[in-house]
């Protein structure tokens, strides 16, 4: 009886045991799954009403909230992107506030490398409903992260972003799959995967005092005229931390993935008018997720990226090519036209582009848009980019390194180059 007794007492401790252990991996599971409207929450109180559509920094009050709740969320988060039961738009939300979080925070985009959710965000690249917040998180978490730009590469980044900018997917085609505003984070998600660099860099503290930091930047590039002309990191830089030579040719690799970026670059620049063609830079998301005029900057910042590699260069100088980058410089918005510019300066063209604006009477038969020719003096190590007026004579007639071109010839300024209309005409946006 005393047997029977402990034999039904032990039976009642398994019972008991049995449902507080599935009670407890019940309540476990809704703590670790947040809800759609925790999430909300979360994202809304990050943002603290920051509508743009590019969030490339973040508000004081932002930088203030991601240190009371970031550290400690952002695991959380990509748990919420690893849960399979958890639905997209959940996943989608976790990821875009992943993407506030490690904007302007290189501590916390060692956080999120920790958590090792890059194959669960790129897998999700190829779902419109997660793809543009993927995207945005692959963009903002590859920047300056060594851990993050590697982790996203080995699981499958690269290609997964490129499906999304070609057809038969892009946005472009006849029968998109995504929208514009994924186009565009995809594009630039490639950028910062083609960039390269450098650190740590020196920092000073409140006394003065120098010290390494532990951040890494985009690292700075000079051309060295001397003996064989190259573009190279500058000499007095930190060392090269992330080369993206690899992630270039292999892009450059692709058939027709060039071509396809200088395409959709070439869609800009934006019009002046910006509720007709919201300016990427300074527009709203919810005004321009969707509009064509959203994309370009990033195919740009592809080009420019790209253009690091030397060997690409002939891939980048058709007359084509750079007549819409000149139309890109003169843009009414920010990012076309910083991209542009240092697109030039990487293939070796500083200040390629003149416009002569006659008034701003576009009607004007003087206005015009003159591009200087490809032209370089060897024994004055000079391009068209060094001549003032005043050097036209008599330096205007020494022929340079092509042994017939003359500066008079080659360059605007002293009445030479290639003129076009002022303003582009045709598939502007």
């Amino acid at each position: 009886t005393k047997r029977a007794s402990r034999f039904g007492h032990l039976k009642h401790f398994f019972t008991m045991f049995r449902f507080s252990f599935l009670f407890l991996a019940a309540v476990s599971a809704v703590v670790s799954s947040k809800s759609i409207d925790e999430l909300t929450a979360l994202r809304k109180l990050l943002l603290d009403n920051d509508e743009r559509l590019l969030r490339h920094d973040v508000k004081d009050s932002t930088f203030e909230y991601q240190a009371q709740h970031c550290p400690e969320e952002i695991p959380k988060l990509m748990d919420v992107v690893k849960d399979e039961k958890a639905s997209l738009e959940a996943k989608a939300i976790a990821m875009e506030i992943g993407a506030i979080c490690v904007t302007e925070r290189p501590s916390y985009r060692k956080i999120l490398a920790a958590t090792n959710a890059h194959v669960n965000v790129v897998a999700l690249l190829a779902e419109p409903t997660t793809a543009t917040s993927a995207a945005e998180l692959v963009y903002l978490g590859v920047f300056s992260s060594p851990e993050n730009y590697h982790a996203f590469i080995d699981a499958g980044a690269i290609d997964a972003l490129v499906d999304i900018v070609t057809p038969p997917s892009s946005f472009f085609s006849s029968s998109p799959k995504y929208t514009a505003l994924t186009t565009m984070f995809a594009l630039a998600a490639l950028q910062n995967l083609a960039a390269s660099y450098c650190g740590p860099y020196y920092a000073r503290t409140e006394q003065g005092e120098s010290i390494i930091s532990d951040e890494i930047h985009r690292c700075e590039w000079v051309w060295d005229w001397g003996g064989d002309v190259a573009l190279k990191i500058h000499p007095d830089a930190p060392k090269e931390v992330i080369d993206g030579e690899e992630v270039r040719t292999t892009l450059a690799g692709k058939e027709g993935f060039i071509s396809k970026v200088q395409e959709i670059a070439c869609k800009g620049p934006v019009k002046q008018d910006e509720i007709e063609t919201p300016h990427p830079g300074e527009t709203k998301r919810e005004l321009g997720h969707n509009s064509p005029s959203i994309v370009p900057w990033a195919a740009v910042g592809l080009l420019k990226n790209m253009a690091l590699s030397q060997s690409l260069h002939g891939r980048f100088k058709e007359p084509e090519l750079e007549l819409c980058m000149c139309y890109l410089v003169d843009s009414y918005d920010w990012l076309e036209a910083d991209k542009s510019s240092v697109f030039f300066f990487n293939i070796g063209r500083e200040q390629p582009c003149h416009f002569n604006d006659a008034g701003d009477d576009p009607s004007n038969p003087q206005a015009h848009l003159c591009i200087d020719q490809e032209w370089f003096y060897e024994q004055a190590r000079e391009s068209c980019a060094d001549y003032q007026p005043s050097d036209c004579e008599p330096a205007g007639e020494w022929i340079g390194t092509d042994g017939k071109t003359t500066a008079n010839e080659a360059c605007c300024v002293c009445g030479g180059g290639t003129r076009f209309p002022l303003t582009k005409s045709g598939d502007e946006l």
